[in-house]
């Protein structure tokens, strides 16, 4: 069990660019040197500049994956990133809750990090309902942390009181990611993160100016999914 390669799951959607969703969760997973495997549940005809098309896998096909990676393997994390539509959150989450998947990560990908909503407001329920509360972490970006909140966060305080309040729904811990101001402005980046049994801490680092920037959240969660793995 020592030489044992850890098995980790990204449940998550196909991005064609390359850049983000699965096929930057799976790039990650080779680069910490974990395996990789997946529940694909959307494909994104997208790149840098703009998503022009998707198509939703039918329930079924979803469900199906699961249960292949069930008849094989032991999964020791999973994270999921875009669901796409309430019912494919619904049916995640009860494909998690059924399974023995380990540390679950949820990246509630609803609002990108520009401020685009790509989830409808009951997906979003969906999402806070019945998935959040099976999570281990959840790592909302900027956005995403004051649509959770309900209104705009305008300071560290209101940070802190949004993980609070994402904690409430039943997760154990909370990642907020730093918000990205325009470029000229921006020198450091702090992330919030409020653990199950301690006080909350920033963690911060100098802001590092790169267009190469989507698909900075998938690879985030990866790699703390790839590490808890190990």
């Amino acid at each position: 069990m020592q030489n044992k390669i850890p098995n980790v799951l990204t449940i998550a959607g196909s991005d064609s660019d390359g850049s983000s969703g699965l096929q930057a969760d799976l790039k990650t997973f080779f680069a910490r040197k974990v395996y990789g495997t997946s529940v694909l549940v959307t494909s994104l005809a997208a790149n840098h500049y703009g998503v022009k098309s998707k198509l939703d896998f039918p329930l079924k096909f979803i469900s199906d994956q699961f249960d292949s990676i069930n008849q094989e393997f032991e999964i020791d994390a999973v994270k999921t990133g875009f669901l796409s539509n309430y019912k494919i959150v619904d049916l995640v989450a009860r494909k998690i809750s059924q399974a023995n998947f380990g540390f679950c990560l949820v990246d509630p990908v609803m609002v990108s990090k520009h401020g685009v909503q790509l989830l409808d407001s009951k997906a979003v329920d969906y999402l806070t309902e019945k998935l959040i509360p099976l999570a281990d972490l959840v790592t909302p970006n900027f956005f995403e942390a004051e649509k959770f909140f309900g209104q705009k966060i305008k300071n560290r305080e209101q940070v802190e009181q949004a993980a609070r309040k994402i904690k409430s729904f039943g997760c154990k811990n909370v990642i907020i990611k730093g918000f990205h101001q325009p470029e000229s402005q921006q020198k450091i980046v702090s992330d919030y993160i409020l653990l199950e049994n301690e006080p909350g801490f920033y963690l911060s680092e100098k802001f590092s100016s790169t267009k190469q920037n989507n698909g900075s959240g998938d690879t985030f969660s990866s790699i703390i999914i790839a590490e808890i793995a190990k």
